[in-house]
């Protein structure tokens, strides 16, 4: 009997360790996900690309990171402390905090570097690192973020010095940050790229190329650069040094790999076949063709035409806005198919407050069809610029060619014979090298919201040169609003001062998706196609 029952016991211990074994297998595994494209540099600063934010938001544990549903939650900020009239923030940081250093490092740091070298994260880690962001020379493509701090938008523009940044230090462990006005946007910028910490004596030692390999990357995250192979993958490890080597901190994939592929079809096949654990793709017309995989769809990127004022003839508002008047945006949806109508700049995928945006502010409608309207603007443009005939080039991707052939019918039966337009069909890399470049008269381009933050969309519009300052006024007044309902229509007001600008005219919305393969949970985009967390991913195989 007794042996019997040590038997069973045994027994009892081997199927505990098979399924303690069989728990960490599923656990424990190297996650994909793919990426457009090489990343240019990892300097969270500077981080312009997927890649490159992606790497920030898991080698990097900032003051706060973001859940599923975007919301802020405290990471390296243990405590946050509002002084009454909402304009000082102080932060108690957590103490255990570390920065990981690899192997091969005596080149650059000496030596004796892992001893002598301070891996404690502190303050001034935050501090060198916003300095930093606003600082002109470092060029940061999300400053502007940060101008919400007290002289932070004076500093960018050459008018203070970086150490008039309203971020200091009050010891190792307490972080002071002092704002121009009350914002209910603080928390979520403080978890983007840009608010990353980063070790002023690393950065000065990397000599310019902080970023731009595996040995010139110190990180603090639930991640490290392990691997950088150019334009084809990077593997990024389990930081054992994660707040001092918590095993119960510790990430639960023993890594994740960044592929670079800018094959749509292939991203598709890889996820249906589990090759790729989770992606972010162009909603698929038959989605049958991901299988079994878990599928959210975003409505986050507006289309419509771009009208470039640089233009001689598109100078004139007049003539910008005949050609927005004499658009039928129902002749573009039947001919383009699986589209929907534009309910104003900002996609349905939009979030304010955490509600939802177009929802709380409404539709937006403008430049209503009107030939009779657009014939007056037209006439009244042609005769102020003193001409009788205006010739432009509309440049569009393949997919949009009959679409916009039957715009260009009617712009000219509309507008008449003094009006002569042609056709430039690009590739979609050439259409958004030549907009961004503004090599364009008239472009019908994709504007595609990667932060799904109506705010957010807002503030980064890459033509913001082109906007009034009462634009900027309106996202200012957004940012400090009491409430959500009060922060929704001080963002309308800034829709509206875009579109009559008539530079950019929205006609209508499609859909990006994110996409789990079967068998692979926990990673999750921060309602966002640039922030996506493996801290929790888990795959079965």
């Amino acid at each position: 009997m007794r042996r019997f029952l040590s038997l069973l016991i045994i027994m009892s211990i081997v199927m505990l360790s098979f399924c303690a074994c069989g728990e960490t297998e599923t656990s424990n595994k190297t996650l994909s996900f793919p990426v457009l494209t090489n990343p240019g540099s990892l300097d969270p600063q500077i981080a312009s690309d997927t890649g490159a934010r992606i790497a920030a938001v898991n080698c990097f544990q900032g003051l706060y990171r973001l859940g599923a549903d975007g919301e802020p939650i405290a990471d390296a900020a243990v405590s946050c402390d509002v002084s009454a009239d909402g304009l000082t923030y102080t932060f108690t940081l957590n103490q255990s905090s570390r920065w990981h250093l690899i192997s091969g490092l005596e080149d650059m740091l000496g030596e004796s570097y892992k001893t002598d070298f301070d891996t404690r994260v502190t303050a001034d880690d935050f501090v060198f690192a916003l300095r930093r962001a606003v600082a002109p020379e470092t060029n940061a493509p999300d400053a502007a973020k940060l101008f919400m701090i007290k002289n932070a938008e004076k500093i960018h523009s050459g008018d203070a010095a970086a150490d008039t940044l309203g971020v200091t230090a009050q010891g190792s462990y307490t972080l002071i940050i002092e704002l121009e006005q009350r914002s209910n946007e603080l928390f979520r910028v403080l978890a983007s790229p840009v608010s990353m910490p980063c070790n002023e004596a690393f950065f000065e030692a990397s000599k310019g190329r902080y970023g731009l390999s595996v040995d010139k990357f110190l990180c603090n995250g639930a991640f490290y650069l392990s691997k950088w192979i150019q334009d084809s993958s990077l593997l990024f490890k389990r930081n054992p040094d994660y707040l001092s080597g918590d095993t119960q901190a510790a990430p639960v994939p023993a890594a994740f790999r960044l592929y670079v592929n800018s094959d749509v079809a292939s991203i598709t096949e890889n996820l249906a076949e589990s090759a790729y654990d989770a992606a972010f793709i162009t909603l698929p017309q038959d989605k049958s063709v991901l299988g079994e995989c878990s599928i959210t769809e975003y409505e986050n990127i507006t289309e419509g035409l771009m009208l470039n004022p640089s233009n001689k003839f598109l100078a004139d508002a007049d003539i910008r806005l005949a050609l927005i008047k004499s658009l039928d945006r129902d002749t573009v949806l039947s001919a383009a198919g699986n589209l929907s109508i534009a309910k104003g700049f900002v996609p349905d995928a939009c979030k304010i407050n955490g509600s939802a945006y177009r929802e709380t502010a409404g539709a937006l409608e403008y430049g209503i069809y009107d030939e009779q309207q657009a014939k007056q603007l037209w006439n009244s443009g042609t005769q102020r610029l003193g001409t009788e005939a205006v010739s432009l080039v509309i440049s569009c991707c393949e997919s949009n060619k009959t679409a916009l052939g039957k715009v260009m019918q009617n712009w000219q039966r509309v507008l008449g014979v003094s009006l002569s337009v042609t056709l430039r069909v690009l590739s979609d890399k050439q259409l958004a090298a030549a907009t961004a470049a503004g090599d364009f008269d008239i472009a019908f381009t994709k504007y595609e919201c990667s932060d799904f933050s109506a705010y957010g969309f807002l503030s980064g519009v890459f033509f913001s040169s082109l906007l009034p300052e009462s634009y900027f006024d309106s996202l200012s007044a957004a940012a400090s609003a009491q409430s959500t309902e009060q922060a929704a229509a001080h963002c309308l007001e800034a829709e509206k001062i875009l579109l009559e600008t008539a530079v950019f005219y929205p006609v209508c919305t499609s859909k990006t998706c994110f996409v789990l393969a079967q068998g692979s949970s926990e990673i999750y985009p921060a309602l966002s196609n640039d922030k996506i967390y493996f801290r929790d991913g888990r795959r079965t195989d």
